[in-house]
């Protein structure tokens, strides 16, 4: 069986995201952490921390890509790809 074409699209100029992790996670989920903008999301910087506070994909997160410190309890992991970007790209 043989396959056809690209199996991989490469994202030129697409940077891995990182953003914080709680170090320690609970089993249920936290409906509390659902956003429309990141204005309803706690800022970083309540928690004496400089991550930058965004909403995606429906969830608040605190984007530290750029070197910024996470909360205490939380640390800065680049996020993996979903199954459908890497399939389809970007």
């Amino acid at each position: 069986m043989g396959v056809s074409g690209p199996l991989a699209v490469s994202c030129t100029g697409d940077s891995p995201r990182a953003i914080c992790l709680q170090e320690t996670r609970s089993c249920g989920l936290d409906s509390g952490n659902e956003c429309d903008e990141a204005d309803e999301c706690i800022p970083a910087e309540a928690f004496d921390a400089d991550a930058v506070t965004d909403c995606e994909d429906g969830q608040c997160v605190w984007d530290c890509s750029g070197g910024e410190a996470c909360p205490s309890g939380w640390r800065c992991v680049e996020q993996q790809r979903t199954l459908g970007e890497l399939i389809s790209g970007c």
